[in-house]
C-alpha cells in the first residue's frame, strides 16, 4: 500500500510539472504610454486560451498592479492596467502567474518601455504651389513639459502600392505640428495633380493617391 501511494504522487507532481509551459523573459514585454496604461504581451505560439495567466506589477513606492491575460492571435495574450501617472526613473517589478506558480520575473524600467500613443487629428491640405500640408497633433493631456519636448514623430509618406517611401524625423515642438512636403509631385502623374485644387483639403481624395503614416519617438526626458 505504501508503495503504490508514492508512486501516485510521483505521477501527480510529474504530470503537474509537464502542464506548466516553457515559459522565457523574453515571451513577456511590456509597453507604457507614459500617461496612463501599461500593455504586456505575453508570446508563447499557439495558444488555446491565456485565462489561466495573469501578471502582478510592483513598484517600490509600494504601488501593486494587478491584471489577467486574454487571447488576442493564435499566438499571443495581452493585459493591461492603468497607471495614474508615469515617473521616468521608476521599475516596475514584474511576475507571471499561471495556476498559483510564478513562470517569470522580470524588471522593467518606464523610460526604456515607452510606446507613445498614435497621433490624431491628421489633415492634409494643398498649397498654392500644389504642395502638401499636413498637420497632425499629439495625443497627450498632460502638462508634463519634458516628455511632449522630447517627441519626434516619424511622417512617412509615399504612392499607394509602391515600395517606395519617404521619411522624415519632425521634431515636435507644439501640440500641433505642420510639415510643408514640396516634392510630392515625384509621386503624382499629371492626371492625378490636376484633381487636386490649390487652397482644397483633400483628406478623402488624397488617401487615394498616397499615404501618410505618423509615428512618435522619445528621444530623452
Amino acid at each position: 500500500m505504501i508503495l503504490i501511494l508514492s508512486l501516485s504522487l510521483i505521477l501527480i507532481l510529474s504530470t503537474t510539472a509537464l502542464s506548466l509551459p516553457e515559459v522565457h523573459a523574453e515571451d513577456l514585454k511590456c509597453l507604457n504610454d507614459y500617461e496612463s496604461e501599461m500593455v504586456c504581451r505575453l508570446d508563447l505560439g499557439k495558444l488555446q486560451s491565456c485565462s489561466e495567466f495573469s501578471l502582478t506589477a510592483n513598484l517600490s513606492t509600494s504601488k501593486s498592479f494587478t491584471c489577467s491575460f486574454q487571447l488576442v492571435s493564435q499566438d499571443s495574450c495581452e493585459c493591461q492596467f492603468q497607471v495614474k501617472g508615469f515617473v521616468s526613473g521608476e521599475t516596475f517589478f514584474t511576475e507571471l502567474w499561471k495556476g498559483g506558480v510564478v513562470l517569470v520575473t522580470k524588471e522593467m524600467q518606464t523610460f526604456k518601455i515607452i510606446k507613445p500613443k498614435k497621433p490624431i487629428n491628421v489633415s492634409v491640405e494643398v498649397t498654392e504651389n500644389v504642395d502638401f500640408r499636413i498637420s497632425w497633433s499629439h495625443n497627450y493631456t498632460s502638462t508634463q513639459k519634458p516628455f511632449v519636448e522630447s517627441l519626434r514623430t516619424n511622417l512617412s509618406y509615399g504612392l499607394k502600392g509602391s515600395k517606395d517611401r519617404v521619411s522624415d524625423l519632425v521634431k515636435h515642438e507644439r501640440i500641433i505640428c505642420t510639415v510643408v512636403i514640396n516634392n510630392m509631385i515625384m509621386f503624382f502623374s499629371t492626371e492625378n495633380m490636376l484633381s487636386l485644387s490649390p487652397g482644397s483639403s483633400c483628406q478623402q481624395r488624397c488617401t487615394q493617391y498616397f499615404l501618410i503614416r505618423t509615428m512618435f519617438y522619445v528621444t530623452k526626458i
